[in-house]
Formats: C-alpha cells, structure tokens, sequence
C-alpha cells in the first residue's frame, strides 16, 4: 500500500511532468496513485493536490539530499566502514520493502536488525539470542512486533543476495548449494496406470482418487502401503518424479541432499 500525501515518488513524477513543458504556465499540480488490487480507506485511485510553491520548497529539500548522497559516496573512500555507515546510513521501517539492492549488505540495517533483535556474538563469534520471547515485557514485545518486519526483509535480503553470490561461483564457509525440490508429480501419462495397479492391489477407490483426479503419488503410497501391497509399491515409484526448481543455500550440517555445483560452474570451466 502506497500513501499518496507527501509521496516523495509522486513528487518527483510532478517535478519532472513540471520540466518536460517549461513553457506551461502551472499553478497546481495533481498526482495520482492507482493500486486497484489493494484496499485503502480511501479508495483504490487516491489524488494530492499541491500549489507548484511546495513543489519548489520540496526540491530544494531533494537538492539537498543530492548533495548528501554525492558527499558520503566521496567520504567512502577515505572513513572506516563503521563510522561512514553511522555518519550517512539511517536504516528504518523504509528498509522492509523489497526495492532497495543494497539490503543485502548494508552495515547499518544489520546492525539495526541485530540490535531490534537483542542478538549478540559471545567469544567464539556465535549470535546468541538475549531474550527468550516469554521473558519480554508487554513494551518489549510491542518494539520487538514494530521491527519484525524491518528485520524479516533484511533476513529474506541477506538469504538472496548471498545465494546469489554463491550461484556465481564464491564459497561460504560451511555452506552449500543444494537442489530446491518442487512437489512429486506423476508423469505424463502413468496416472491410470499408477490408479489401475493399486485398484489390482486391493486399495480402496476413496484412498486413490480425490475425484475426479487421482490423489498424490505420496497418497497412493501410502495406501499401497497401509494395504501391505509390497510388490505394487516398489513398481509405482517409477511413476512419479519431484521436480527441481534452482537451487537453495542451506548449511551443510543441516542437509541430507547432495551440494550441487554452482551455476558458473555449470557454463564455465574452472581454470587452475
């Protein structure tokens, strides 16, 4: 959902509509936001209008934050990573969104997201979680619900930018890329036959179709199995297969799937 009153986006949409005809004589300026598959109070197409003198007051303000913006990029070069990012980075609820590329990696959203959290690293570099959730007050619980959100993005944005780092070929100590599984399926055309060989093993009709299609290869398995049909088992396996979809990173203590390799490694040979 997307406010449309003081919508810096909107602004500079009017900013530059303002430009593209200088020689338009404006005094006021409408913005509109259309989001007709989300629910607003004040409806689906929602409009501000604003005189072109808060146009003007407001760019003076973006000016500004330009010249922000181009003095942190010079700073980064010459401060310590820490101090620049305390300096110049202010994360927020801004940060819970899905359009800022640099949430991966920002130092000042985690440090925001750990902290919200009441992480800390003891002496072996472990996190370490101060609070357990029944050991927050009422208050507590109510910053920790404020932040979840801001925290859940950056977790999600962490998990996909390294995932990405790591399809391009760099190793994360004790982690791997593992096949990302899809649900079983029956393969084209074995559905029949799969129903037609527990029917013959003595499966109830209810426990194989789920009408008017035939239930899950793991459903039917399941039959056979309750019906001790050993043989009919051990066939249908071939019927089914999973799919994979990509690929996910997991810690190489917490998996039983095979490490697959990365996908530059899949395009490209590896040069000693």
């Amino acid at each position: 959902m997307v406010e449309v009153i003081g919508n810096p986006q909107g602004r500079t949409y009017g900013l530059g509509a303002l430009l593209k005809f200088p020689k338009w004589k404006v005094s006021k300026i409408r913005v509109t936001i259309v989001q007709p598959r989300v629910g607003h109070r004040d409806g689906r197409i929602r409009s501000e209008e604003f005189h072109i003198a808060d146009l003007v007051e407001w760019t003076t303000d973006l000016l500004a934050a330009m010249d922000r913006s181009a003095e942190a990029v010079e700073a980064k070069a010459h401060t310590a990573p820490a101090v620049w990012a305390s300096q110049y980075l202010t994360p927020g609820d801004h940060c819970a969104g899905t359009f800022c590329k640099a949430q991966g990696f920002c130092p000042a959203l985690q440090q925001r997201a750990l902290d919200a959290a009441g992480i800390w690293f003891d002496d072996l570099d472990q996190p370490r979680l101060s609070n357990a959730p029944d050991a927050l007050s009422p208050e507590q619980a109510a910053q920790m619900l404020d932040a979840a959100d801001m925290i859940e993005g950056w977790i999600n944005a962490v998990r996909a930018f390294w995932h990405d780092q790591a399809e391009s070929g760099v190793e994360i100590p004790n982690y791997v890329l593992v096949p990302k599984t899809g649900r079983e399926k029956w393969k084209e055309g074995t559905e029949s036959a799969a129903a037609e060989l527990a029917l013959n093993a003595g499966v109830d009709e209810d426990k194989i179709y789920n009408a008017p299609k035939i239930r899950t290869p793991k459903q039917v398995r399941d039959a056979l199995a309750e019906a001790k049909a050993t043989k009919a088992l051990d066939e249908i396996k071939s019927y089914s297969f999973t799919p994979e979809n990509g690929t996910n990173l997991v810690r190489a203590t917490k998996t039983t799937r095979t490490p697959v390799a990365a996908a530059v490694n899949k395009h490209f040979d590896i040069l000693d």
